[in-house]
């Protein structure tokens, strides 16, 4: 339930990123991005721009895909706003570029969906196991 002021709702999700941080860096992307996406509109660019900065200095080149688009999505929107337009653009593509499809669900809300993969892919699965002994 969204209730209450952004940008009170920005600081508490701010100091639950730091706090999941030490124990799952991954969370703190996820709500980190989650704290910048959440503010688009409130006016204030320039400051939401932080946690989408944070999130970005703490991905890894190894991370799974999902944390990256999630960084890079909230950077890049962010940053287009507070008039980093090139930056902002160059982050939008970076998320793109393996995974279209997970940008998708990642953006809508289905991550579960980003998990199993794309149409392509989940029919590949079936397929492979059917030849391992289906009916």
């Amino acid at each position: 339930m969204r209730r209450g002021s952004v940008i009170e709702g920005y600081r508490r999700l701010m100091a639950a990123a730091a706090a999941i941080e030490p124990v799952d860096r991954l969370k703190a992307i996820r709500i980190l991005a989650d704290a910048a996406l959440s503010t688009f509109g409130s006016g204030h660019p320039d400051e939401m721009l932080a946690a989408a900065t944070k999130a970005l200095e703490l991905l890894r080149t190894n991370d799974p895909p999902e944390p990256a688009v999630f960084a890079h999505v909230a950077y890049g929107a962010l940053a287009i706003l507070a008039g980093r337009g090139s930056d902002g653009a160059r982050r939008l593509q970076l998320s793109v570029v393996e995974r279209p499809a997970r940008l998708f669900w990642a953006w809508t809300g289905g991550e579960d969906r980003a998990r199993r993969g794309t149409v392509a892919e989940r029919r590949k699965r079936r397929i492979e196991g059917c030849a391992a002994g289906c009916e």
